[in-house]
Formats: structure tokens, C-alpha cells, sequence
């Protein structure tokens, strides 16, 4: 499951992290800073940085598209909320993220709310207790918790609400202003304090927090949880208790303040989730807080030795500046050293160690310097004013100072943008190098599987084995069955292209009727397919417009179109580029069985038909009726058993109706005969351009001429006789 964790990089996020990774969950989270190198996650996690009113927040979401987003917001973990910048964003950043859990149907949002929805009252509130804040931090998470509950309502959006007591568990170094830190902040910087006897904490743990965020990201019968602490303390007691800790004198007063508790009941998210409070407060502080507190010492100790290097500054400064002038008196007196003017070293070094501050201090010690060395009184303003060598002096000390010093605190200002820069390209760069890492495995688990894929190249050549006839119509009728198989079609054609380049005629296609346009195409119809064909291009048409195919691919030979194969119909996911291109090489290699089986048959010729005419001879004719009558059989075989499931849904329709039906229907093939004028070839030469390129003629042993015409119906057969008949020709229709 993908989460996204809203809200601050603390110790908080470092538990969820590692404790839903180990259940086996991937964590998204978005905040203003990442972890700190000494407060990070033991396990992987992915950090973007979002501001509140981000844009980048919608992209975020795209591309996680997370199941489950956890909001806190970056105030949440602090005890007071104060009016102030954090706090009047939080309402904002809470909406602008309900949002995107609408818009990317987020199944489950957990928002982390407070006790102090419910006022202060020494009595044990459950969640059917009215709400009635009275602090600023109450007041915004009401808020929210109605903005919330208004999000489920409108977009059906699953949320729980989670009201917590007072967490803690925080490293004192992160500066988190829970009431554990703030109590300690109290006791470092004062020695002493006040503790208000009259103010109730209800303890809760961040990992028993975390466990009820686990528990409340899968099914959850109630939308509201308390999750508390299993005791309540006093401020005196947490305080005196981290007094003994700590191993301090600190001085502890007792007073009854403002009263001011929240005291809630945990017994439902207990009964429904199973959820237990784990940590008891007294022996998880002692356990968990040791190396915080050393680390509260370490701070403290890095404060001052900060505060050190500051005054050290000040000090070497001054110690450089007396180190020259020492100097430049012990030489006032010589010929030749005197008139050298050490102060611009001095301010020439200063302003490159220290920057553009000192460099200023610098100008004005070495003035007053000068001043010294040239026996001006300092009182005497006016001759100060009026002396053009000393202005001239200190513009000069001014200029060397400002420049170098401005442009040393440019440069280190400069080098820490590019530092910062540097990092977050970083952590850019190792996000996409892991998402190039896994695209890379993909990529080559694709390349496993394509090996053994229905449509890989191994299994393209395997099936183009079928097409290993030398007979050109044979190769035709196996080309449709290699198409259906790799394209996942049942309507595929091959249509052979007539010697003028006007019509195409069926040849071979699918057992099914669905037959594109008709068995006879013009190619004028359809100017746009004839222009792609023509260039021996694949035509690509709208298959849901009437009259246009999905595919049609030309079958070339020497740049001359001899056939097309056409793909009537096909499925929507399969028209791809993939399959375009599949396609494409699926042509080449047909075409290349088709060429071959041409150039044999070219071979043949002489053998196969009487010379100079496309009349077979008597053998070769036979050949052809037997072949023709076995694939007649095999399809009345077919047709009867279509026929017979059909009849027994269709009960209503009469035999008759049925039989005239399948008389009118289209015949495989028939066969006509001409009677000759004067001789054979007479005949045949005033015949031939009435018949298509796909239709075959045959004579016998005694010497009549027959044609067999493939694909044609009752219908067609007398609108062939009767053209023959206009072309004074008479011809029969042969029964067998």
C-alpha cells in the first residue's frame, strides 16, 4: 500500500516510517525539509518538498497515487499554538490536500486531531462528548475535523479521526515545543521553575500513536477515535520527574495556576482496533530520554561555543589591527618603511576572513589610526572635516573595505545557494536514477516475456513457415489464417489487383461473410486507399465508417501492386503502433512467399497452360475442379453443422425457407462453358477481357473451353452470361 505522511520531518515521521515499511508499505512524505543526517529513517522512504499552497502537490499526488495519506501538518506535534504563520497556513494546506484525495479517489484519510477539541474538564470525555475549544490549537483542529467530515460527505470520501492526547517522545535537539521541551528549555535556561499543579497532561507515546495509525489505515467501524494516554500527570509531577533525570539541582516551585486538563476516554479505538497504549510514561522517559538529554546538553554546549566564535572574531580583528599598528609605529621613523601603509593590509585581510562587518570595524580603526599617527585631535571635528588628505584617506580605506568585503560575503552567500541547489538536485538525481533503475528491470522482464509472446519475432517466423507453398492461390488462403492468427482478427481478405490497376477481386479470406464492401472493389471508390496502395504504403481507414476497411496492405512486386490484403475489422486495443508495425513485417515476409511462388509458377507456364493463353490444359484443369470440390466439401461440412445448431434456436423457420436461403447464398465456385467460334483460341482471345484475373480458363480432352469462376453467386453468373451474349458469345452453366 502506497502512504502519504503530510506533515513535519520529526521523530514522529521517523516511527511511521520505519514501522509501516516493515509492514510492508510504501511511505511518501511531504513536507518543507527532509530529516536531518542525524535523525533519518532505518528504512527507504520518498521526501518531496511542498509548501503549503503548492502547486506541485497535484503532481505529487499523479504520480504516487497513494491508497492512504496521513495528515498532521507541520505545527501538529507543538504544545501552544500561536497565531502566526504555521498556524494560518495549517486550515489552507489541510484543504488543498482533502482536494487531491478527492480528485484521486483516496481510499482512506486520516487526519491527526487534538484532546483540546473538547475544553478543559477534569471528567473523562468520549468521542460523543460536545466539542468546545478554548485554545487557538483546539479551535483549528475542530475546524478541520468539520472540513474533513464535510469532504466524506461530498465525495464519498472514507476518513478517520484520530484525537490524541499529549504526544511525546521527541529528541530534544529537534526543537519540536512539545510540553516535554518546553519544560526542559525552562529548566536549562533558568535553573528554576514554576509548575502549575492545576495543569493535566495525558501522555500518549509517538509509537503508540503511530500503532493507531496502523491500525485505523485498514477498516475501521467508527470515523472517530480518542487516543490517550493511560494515566494523567500533573506539570509538577513531569517536572520533578525530569528533575531526577537529569541529575540537576534544579529548583522546582509548586503553584495552583489556571486550571487546564484534557482528559479523554480510549476505550472505543481499544474495544474496535484492538489498540493498546503500550508505553508507560514513567519508564519510556526514563529509557527514551537519557541520550535526549545529553543531547539537550550538547546543544546548549554547541550554543555557546557559537556564541565563542563570535566574540573570537571580534577579538582577532582587533588583535590583527593592533599587530599592524604596532608595527607601523615601530617604523614611523625610517626613511624608507614609513611611508608604507600597513592599514590596507590590514583591511584587505580582514574583509577576505571576515566579511563585509568587520571590514567596516576595520575602516573605522584604521581612521582612527591615522588620525593617531597624524596628530589630528579628535575634538576638533571641523579640521577633521576640512582635511582633503584624511577624506581622501578614508575613501580610499572605505572603497578597499566595502568591495572586498561585500564580495567575499556575495561569493560565500553565492556558494551556499549553490550548495543548497546542489543538494536537492542530488536527491532529484537519485530519485530518477531509481526510477530509471526500474524502468530498467522492467524494460528486461518485458524482453523475457516477449521471447515467448504469441506476436514475438520467433513465433512470427514459425507461423510464416505455413506459407511454404509454391502456388500463389494456395499461399493466399494460408496468409489469411497467418493474419487472423497474429492480428487477432476474423475478418481478413486478399484481394488480387486486375492488370489496369482499377479493381481488385477477391481471392481468398476468412469462412466468416463479413466481407468488405464486395467481392469486386473499385478502387476510385476510395481515392485515399488507392494513393497509400499505390505507394506501397499501409492505408489505415475508420473501421466504424461504412465502406472503410482497418488495415489494407499491398502485396509489391518489382513496385507493381499484385495483390492487398485487407483486415476488414479489428480490435480497438490491437490498432497500436506496435501492431501497425507487426504488420508492416508480417506483409514483407508474405510478400516474399508470394514472389517466390510467382516466379515458379512463371516457370511452370509452359507446362500448365496451351502457349501463348492462360488456358490450363486438360491435366492441369482437372487438378484445379478436384482441389475446388474437396474445399466445397470441406465448407458444406462446416455450413451443415452452422445449419444445424442454428435450427435447433430457430425453430420457427420452415426447411423451405432455409433451402432457398442456401441456394441463394454464395457459391465457392462455377463453372461456365462458351461455345467456340471457328476454333479454340479464337474464342478464348474474344473472351478474355470479359472475365477477371482471378477467374480460370480450361479446355478438355475435346477441345472445349470452360472457365471457372471463383466467389460467385446465381445472380453473377447471369449477369455474365448475358454480357457474353452481347459480345455475340453464347455459354452454358455446367451442374455438377
Amino acid at each position: 500500500m502506497k502512504v502519504i505522511f503530510v506533515g513535519k520531518c520529526n521523530s514522529f515521521a521517523v516511527s511511521l516510517v520505519d514501522r509501516f515499511v516493515k509492514q510492508d508499505h510504501e511511505i511518501y512524505i511531504i513536507s518543507d525539509t527532509d530529516f536531518t543526517p542525524d535523525l533519518k529513517p532505518i528504512h527507504s522512504y520518498k521526501w518531496y518538498q511542498c509548501k503549503n499552497n503548492d502547486c506541485g502537490l497535484q503532481t505529487i499526488f499523479s504520480s504516487v497515487k497513494p491508497e492512504t495519506v496521513v495528515f498532521a501538518g507541520n505545527i501538529y506535534m507543538e504544545e501552544t499554538w500561536e497565531y502566526e504563520s504555521g498556524s494560518s497556513l495549517y486550515f489552507c494546506n489541510l484543504m488543498n490536500v482533502l482536494n487531491q484525495c478527492a480528485i484521486h479517489a483516496v481510499q482512506k484519510f486520516i487526519f491527526l486531531s487534538s484532546s483540546e477539541v473538547y475544553g478543559c474538564d477534569l471528567r473523562s470525555k468520549t468521542e460523543e462528548a460536545l466539542t468546545e475549544p478554548i485554545t487557538l490549537k483546539g479551535l483549528l483542529c475542530k475546524q478541520g475535523e468539520s472540513l474533513v467530515q464535510e469532504y466524506q460527505r461530498l465525495y464519498s470520501l472514507e476518513t478517520v479521526i484520530l484525537r490524541m492526547g499529549d504526544v511525546y517522545g521527541f529528541a530534544i535537539k529537534e526543537h519540536q515545543k512539545d510540553f516535554l521541551w518546553n519544560i526542559m528549555n525552562q529548566l536549562y535556561s533558568y535553573k528554576k521553575y514554576q509548575a502549575n499543579r492545576n495543569k493535566q497532561y495525558n501522555p500518549v507515546h509517538i509509537r503508540d500513536c503511530v500503532d493507531a495509525i496502523l491500525r485505523a489505515k485498514d477498516i475501521t467501524p467508527s470515523g472517530l477515535y480518542n487516543v490517550g494516554g493511560a494515566q494523567q500527570f500533573s506539570e509538577e509531577e513531569i517536572a520533578t520527574h525530569l528533575r531526577g533525570i537529569l541529575g540537576e539541582n534544579f529548583k522546582i516551585t509548586g503553584i495552583d495556576g489556571e486550571h487546564r486538563a484534557y482528559n479523554i476516554d480510549s476505550g472505543r479505538i481499544k474495544k474496535e482496533l484492538e489498540w493498546v497504549c503500550f508505553y508507560e510514561f514513567h519508564s519510556s522517559l526514563s529509557s527514551d530520554n537519557m541520550e535526549v538529554i545529553k543531547a539537550k546538553k550538547e546543544k546548549d554546549k554547541k550554543k555557546l561555543s557559537q556564541s565563542e566564535r563570535k566574540y573570537l572574531d571580534y577579538i582577532e580583528n582587533i588583535s590583527v589591527f593592533l599587530g599592524f599598528g604596532i608595527v607601523m609605529v615601530l617604523i614611523r621613523n625610517h626613511a624608507v618603511l614609513r611611508q608604507l601603509d600597513l592599514m590596507y593590509l590590514y583591511i584587505i585581510i580582514i574583509s577576505l576572513f571576515l566579511g563585509l562587518r568587520h571590514s567596516f570595524i576595520a575602516v573605522v580603526l584604521s581612521a582612527l589610526f591615522y588620525v593617531f599617527m597624524n596628530g589630528i585631535s579628535i575634538f576638533n571635528l571641523s579640521s577633521i572635516l576640512v582635511n582633503a588628505q584624511f577624506l581622501l584617506q578614508m575613501s580610499q580605506y572605505l572603497f578597499i573595505g566595502a568591495t572586498i568585503g561585500y564580495t567575499v560575503d556575495h561569493y560565500q552567500s553565492v556558494a551556499k545557494e549553490k550548495s543548497s541547489e546542489y543538494e536537492y538536485l542530488m536527491k532529484d538525481y537519485q530519485e530518477l536514477s531509481e526510477i530509471n533503475d526500474d524502468n530498467t528491470m522492467i524494460k528486461l522482464e518485458y524482453e523475457k516475456r516477449l521471447i515467448s509472446s504469441r506476436n514475438s519475432l520467433p513465433k512470427l517466423y514459425s507461423v510464416i513457415q505455413q506459407l511454404t507453398s509454391l502456388e500463389p492461390e494456395l499461399i493466399f488462403k494460408e496468409a489469411v489464417h497467418v493474419v487472423e492468427d497474429i492480428m487477432e482478427t476474423d475478418s481478413v481478405f486478399v484481394y488480387l489487383m486486375n492488370k489496369k490497376m482499377t479493381y481488385l477481386h477477391l481471392i481468398a479470406g476468412s469462412d466468416n461473410k463479413d466481407i468488405y464492401l464486395s467481392k469486386s472493389i473499385n478502387m476510385k471508390d476510395n481515392p485515399e486507399m488507392k494513393e497509400k496502395v499505390m505507394k506501397g504504403e499501409i492505408y489505415i481507414g475508420s473501421q466504424w465508417k461504412e465502406g472503410e476497411p482497418a488495415l489494407a496492405a499491398p502485396i509489391m512486386q518489382e513496385d507493381i501492386v499484385i495483390a492487398v490484403i485487407i483486415i476488414n475489422k479489428l480490435k480497438f486495443t490491437s490498432l497500436n503502433l506496435y501492431n501497425i508495425n507487426l504488420f508492416r513485417t508480417l506483409i514483407l515476409l508474405i510478400a516474399s512467399s508470394i514472389i517466390k511462388a510467382k516466379k515458379y509458377e512463371e516457370a511452370a507456364n509452359n507446362k500448365k497452360y496451351i502457349p501463348d493463353t492462360e488456358i490450363l490444359k486438360k491435366e492441369e484443369f482437372e487438378k484445379l475442379l478436384q482441389k475446388r470440390r474437396e474445399e466445397r466439401a470441406k465448407r458444406a461440412e462446416r455450413t451443415e453443422r452452422a445449419e444445424r445448431t442454428e435450427r435447433a434456436e430457430r425453430t420457427e423457420r420452415t426447411e423451405r425457407t432455409e433451402r432457398t436461403e442456401r441456394e441463394g447464398g454464395d457459391a465457392d465456385y462455377c463453372i461456365i462453358q462458351i461455345d467456340l467460334v471457328n476454333n479454340l483460341l479464337e474464342t478464348y482471345y474474344k473472351a478474355a477481357n470479359l472475365f477477371r484475373n482471378t477467374d480460370y480458363f480450361g479446355t478438355n480432352h475435346k477441345q472445349e473451353l470452360f472457365v471457372l469462376l471463383g466467389n460467385t453467386s446465381s445472380e453473377q453468373v447471369v449477369i455474365i452470361l448475358n454480357r457474353l451474349k452481347v459480345n455475340d458469345l453464347t455459354a452454358v452453366r455446367i451442374e455438377e
